[in-house]
């Protein structure tokens, strides 16, 4: 060999958890305790939100806790599935595998400027909004 540099670029491959096929690469949003990415499951879409722990110390007391809260999570998202507006949850696993991080998918929000159009009209932006603040009043 004669020193050249021979790393090479990988693309990233797809995980897969229970049927739902997902890219790290494709990553919709984040928050205080995990990822989000667009997630597809036999031609349907998900939001998959991936608990971002470091699998190897999962015994660990803070890792406990982080998993015990994004359980809690899941929990209060099913306690609220029957309320209009509130997207549900369509599959989780919260640690059942050792080897993976805990994850839960809930179906695709559209989001409020796709669904108003460009140049909304105000009578249908209020409708909008007064239509989300009854969901968050529930």
């Amino acid at each position: 060999m004669t020193g050249e540099n021979r790393s090479t670029v990988v693309k990233n491959k797809p995980k897969v958890v229970n049927g739902w096929s997902y890219n790290t690469s494709k990553k919709l949003g984040d928050g205080g305790n995990g990822d989000v990415f667009l997630a597809k499951k036999e031609g349907r879409d998900g939001a998959l939100k991936e608990l971002r722990i470091d699998i190897r110390k999962r015994d660990k007391a803070h890792v406990k806790k982080q998993i015990a809260r994004f359980r809690d999570e899941v929990v209060a998202l099913k306690q609220c599935a029957d309320i209009p507006g509130v997207i549900p949850v369509l599959d989780v696993d919260i640690g059942t595998d050792p080897n993976q991080r805990p994850w839960f998918v809930m179906g695709l929000a559209k989001p409020l400027s796709k669904q108003l159009g460009k140049l909304p009209f105000l009578p249908d932006v209020v409708q909008a909004i007064h239509d989300i603040a009854q969901v968050l009043e529930t």
